[in-house]
């Protein structure tokens, strides 16, 4: 509900939750399935039903004002959307994706078969963020859990959390990793690099450490700032940010813009706008290595994606990321957020580039184990099991 399968990662409070919506749905209906995703209208102009595919159509609804709201006003407008909800179906199962949805569930007049994916916990979160979720989101993800049929969980990490914080029987849960689009995220020849690096003004001969999500301290990138900037100048490394804040994280995309112009940054570290998912493709085809600094995550797609191009990672190990790659034969992990310790991990694999493509061939095929139409039809054998 707080976000369209249609609206493009990084933006807003668009991101991996976004992808597997839009491509485990894409290939239910692939498969043969009838498959209808709802979601909240922004826009005056986007109110009403969309066919993406055949078997698939997303409908925006009224909930509210057409405008974009801010999850503590999203909550507000939850009884209408759950009652317009109503003028649809039947169905035979309802999937809901976080917890606001989970919400608009549990106030519906559904009594069907009903999955749910969190794609990312209170209780979780505020193992690793000082900051806290608010006291109604974890009780409502306590309520969910409490009455869902099943919960799905894309990574064992997630699983275990639910387990010990929500207390989740481990009958009622189904872990089911996200899979990558291989045919979007690949390989690029040196044609296209030269290119898209040049039509980017990124130093062809540069060490090129990309990272990509909403802008907000969750993800991390005020570290990943700190550590461009405690890299040596003779590294070649050149960091970028690709992402736009979601609503009430601006200020903290602003003070990220406004870092990235110190002189001990300037010309080293940029903050640029999210892209779609072409674009994104492609940024990932020209990076040197991919950098995923986040604070919490349940999953983080983006490590996927970045391994099917070539790239190798450096993730926190943190969450369900250390289920995202192989440490030390595709990615690095670093078991920390101190700047210093993310530093010498950049710099050791910018002057070492001959591990970086080893990583960067393992990583490829590390990636490419599974299809999304793998991961529906583990959905779709899910959904079958349950009365």
């Amino acid at each position: 509900m707080h976000t369209s399968p249609l609206d493009a990662p990084g933006h807003g409070d668009a991101g991996g939750l976004n992808v597997f919506v839009a491509e485990t749905a894409a290939a239910l209906a692939r498969a043969g399935h009838e498959v209808d995703v709802f979601t909240r209208a922004v826009s005056t102009r986007e109110v009403g039903s969309v066919e993406v595919a055949p078997g698939l159509r997303v409908h925006r609804i009224i909930a509210g004002p057409c405008r974009p709201l801010d999850k503590n006003q999203l909550v507000e407008v939850i009884d209408e959307f759950a009652m317009n909800l109503a003028d649809f179906g039947p169905y035979d199962i309802v999937y809901s994706h976080y917890w606001i949805s989970g919400l608009a569930v549990l106030r519906s007049e559904w009594r069907i078969p009903w999955v749910h994916s969190f794609h990312t916990l209170a209780r979780m979160k505020a193992e690793t963020i000082a900051t806290p979720e608010s006291d109604v989101r974890a009780d409502t993800e306590q309520r969910i859990c409490d009455t869902a049929s099943a919960v799905c969980c894309v990574s064992e990490a997630e699983a275990h959390a639910l387990r010990t914080l929500y207390g989740v029987p481990a009958a009622r849960i189904r872990i089911i990793h996200p899979s990558v689009d291989a045919s979007v995220f690949r390989r690029r020849g040196p044609k296209v690099k030269r290119r898209w690096r040049l039509w980017n003004r990124i130093p062809q001969d540069s060490v090129l450490v990309l990272s990509a999500g909403r802008l907000q301290p969750a993800k991390g990138q005020d570290i990943f700032a700190e550590a461009i900037a405690r890299t040596s100048t003779d590294s070649g490394i050149v960091g970028v940010v690709l992402g736009d804040p979601p609503p009430g994280d601006e200020e903290f995309a602003e003070a990220l813009r406004r870092r990235a112009q110190e002189p001990d940054l300037a010309g080293r570290f940029a903050v640029r706008p999210a892209v779609s998912r072409h674009d994104f493709a492609l940024w990932l085809a020209i990076a040197t290595v991919v950098a995923i600094p986040s604070r919490t995550e349940s999953f983080g797609l983006v490590s996927l994606e970045a391994q099917a191009a070539g790239v190798p990672v450096v993730a926190h190990a943190v969450g369900g990321l250390p289920e995202t790659l192989q440490d030390g034969v595709t990615g690095v992990l670093v078991d920390s957020v101190d700047p210093d310790a993310w530093a010498r991990v950049l710099e050791d694999l910018a002057e070492n580039s001959v591990r970086r493509r080893q990583m960067g061939r393992a990583a490829h095929t590390f990636a490419r184990e599974s299809s999304w139409d793998d991961v529906a039809k583990d959905l779709a054998d899910f959904f079958s099991s349950l009365d």
